[in-house]
């Protein structure tokens, strides 16, 4: 088994919002019973995935069901502040991808792109499939400097992911994180082929 001792700290964390969320939940006077079990049930999806090796490769699509199940916690906490623009290409049905890595990458741009803004903004995520790599794209809005979250949580996570891809398939796997204009941008490329084996 390859060593991911390089993403654990990420993996072990709990994400920033699900606290936040079910206190919100609970103490909401019009918040439903439903609606709370709604939250639990997310929740413990999140926490079960923060606890496995970071290193596991989980189909794309229970991947891509923990980010939804994150983005329906925090909006919870953000409202209308907090929209999301999915964008998912057609792929295989055995397509995998390393635990954790999509999630991370949204709860950064929400954290760094959408809370720290009044109004909120739009966060998109756009995931291609070809014959020899998987790709993504996740932008969100890039504050002005005085909303703009004074941490490095940001450039960790990312280091962290980075480091992890590495050791799965060495430098066959870009991630970069950049400011474009009013966007920021993280690209994440990786062999699907690899991942079959």
């Amino acid at each position: 088994a390859p060593n991911t001792s390089s993403g654990g700290s990420l993996t072990r964390k709990c994400p920033r919002a699900p606290v936040s969320a079910v206190n919100r939940v609970v103490s909401s006077r019009c918040g439903r019973l439903s609606q709370a079990e709604s939250v639990v049930e997310d929740l413990s999806e999140l926490f079960r995935a923060s606890l496995n090796d970071a290193g596991n490769q989980v189909l794309l699509t229970e991947e891509l069901e923990l980010c939804e199940r994150y983005v329906r916690i925090e909006q919870l906490r953000l409202g209308e502040r907090l929209k999301l623009a999915w964008d998912i290409g057609e792929y295989p049905d055995n397509l995998k991808i390393p635990l954790l890595t999509l999630q991370p990458l949204l709860e950064n741009a929400i954290y760094h792109g959408i809370q720290p803004l009044p109004d909120g903004g739009t966060i998109a995520l756009t995931l291609r499939y070809d014959r020899n790599s998987v790709s993504v794209r996740i932008t969100n809005p890039l504050p002005p400097a005085e909303y703009r979250t004074q941490t490095q949580g940001n450039k960790m996570a990312v280091n962290n992911i980075r480091s992890r891809l590495n050791v799965l398939y060495n430098d066959a796997a870009e991630l970069t994180a950049e400011a474009e204009g009013d966007v920021y941008v993280t690209t994440l490329r990786y062999p699907h082929h690899a991942l079959d084996e």
